[in-house]
């Protein structure tokens, strides 16, 4: 008596199956949820309310209680009929069964009781965030797809722009009629550089976020990427006023990776370092052994990074310098790339500065390249991924 006065109180339904599935036993519940009385419930009247796509999983649920003597779960769809919709309309149940030991307490015959609560709210909630979750993919891939066509269009007008002001810059076809004009030409190409470089990250950017970036792995040496990426920079460290150094651990072994893109990374590093670093400054590259990964490290004395900016630092067109009188140029898409390319193989990266002191940051990649992607891998550059480290330097 008092299990059936809980039973009829309670907002969830409560019922007993046969072995069959028969209901056996319903709570008054049933009306309440479903609009259906009782006696309407009993027998097989609940299961031909049910989804004709949801009969069998209903029904296995129960045999799996009866059966195998286990508790399961299963959601369906119920028909309704109201009198604001004749033709009925559907909800989402959610049923858990138990199985019945020997002694049934509830009713003769009983093999399963169950407790059926009505889920349509939740369904229609997790359909919402699945449409707008499809709805933000889409938008994100065309993007995507809008960015590389944009930025595959802009690089052969912009490689003509270049390659014709170094001929002009070099006076290739005769001497330029002043100075002025060499002037003009010279921020011409260094202009059109610039803007191409911007291009290509975007690209790049593309690329790792709709998996269409292949990484080739091979071995080489990464004492020698390091050495000739400085040599690559070196003449832009100078006209900076800047002395650019490199340093490579002890025994550092052979890298399974793609070289391309590794020395792309550390090039984007350096090109950050030596713009955020005053004249005068040090920049350091170099590379350790650290377990089974290589940590390629760029290290500088430049202006230093805040630690709420950090956070953010690796998503595209983000900087830490990013009000309108902002002292250095760019997009914000250096690191996004540099993060993006770690992904692939497997790595990640971490940041550590102080203002006014400097930054290292440092990218780790597996030796063996055991994880390196292979065609097809997507990596989500917004918003920032757990794959950026945080370090805050202290005094």
């Amino acid at each position: 008596m008092h299990f059936r006065l809980v039973a009829e109180n309670i907002g969830d339904i409560v019922t007993s199956h046969a072995a069959n599935g028969d209901v056996l036993f319903a709570t008054a519940a049933v009306e309440r949820v479903l609009g259906m009385p009782v006696s309407a419930a009993l027998g097989e009247g609940l299961f031909h309310r049910i989804h004709v796509a949801d009969r069998p999983a209903y029904l296995t649920a129960i045999s799996d209680a009866v059966v195998r003597g286990v508790a399961s779960a299963v959601e369906f769809r119920v028909r309704v009929d109201s009198a604001a919709s004749p033709h009925g309309r559907h909800l989402w149940l959610e049923m858990r069964c138990r199985p019945l030991g020997e002694r049934d307490p509830i009713c003769e015959g009983a093999k399963v009781v169950c407790v059926t609560r009505d889920v349509t709210e939740r369904k229609q909630q997790e359909a919402e965030i699945l449409q707008a979750r499809e709805q933000a993919e889409l938008a994100s891939r065309a993007k995507t797809r809008f960015l590389a066509s944009v930025s595959h269009e802009l690089r052969t007008p912009l490689n003509a722009i270049i390659g014709f002001s170094e001929m002009l810059t070099a006076e290739t076809f005769g001497p330029l009629a002043n100075e002025r004009q060499g002037e003009y030409v010279r921020l011409i190409h260094e202009s059109g550089t610039h803007l191409l470089q911007v291009v290509n990250d975007i690209l790049d950017m593309s690329k790792i976020e709709s998996g269409a970036f292949d990484v080739v792995p091979e071995p080489f040496d990464a004492a020698a990427l390091v050495e000739s990426t400085r040599q690559m920079m070196s003449h832009q460290a100078i006209e900076r006023g800047l002395k650019l150094a490199s340093q490579t651990g002890a025994g550092l072994p052979e890298i399974v990776a793609d070289r391309r893109a590794c020395k792309q990374i550390l090039i984007n590093l350096l090109s950050n370092a030596l713009k955020f670093t005053d004249r005068g400054g040090s920049v350091m590259l170099g590379a350790r052994r650290e377990d089974e990964m290589v940590a390629f490290f760029v290290r500088d004395t430049g202006i230093g990074i805040r630690e709420a900016d950090i956070r953010r630092l690796g998503t595209p067109f983000v900087q830490a310098d990013s009000g309108y009188d902002r002292r250095h140029e760019g997009a914000g898409l250096g690191l996004s790339v540099v993060k993006g390319l770690a992904a692939l193989h497997g790595g990640s990266m971490s940041i550590e500065s102080r203002v006014g002191e400097g930054t290292c940051v440092t990218v780790r990649l597996p030796i063996a390249g055991a994880k390196a992607a292979a065609d097809g891998t997507v990596v989500r550059l917004t918003p920032p991924v757990e794959g950026v480290e945080v370090r805050q330097k202290r005094a």
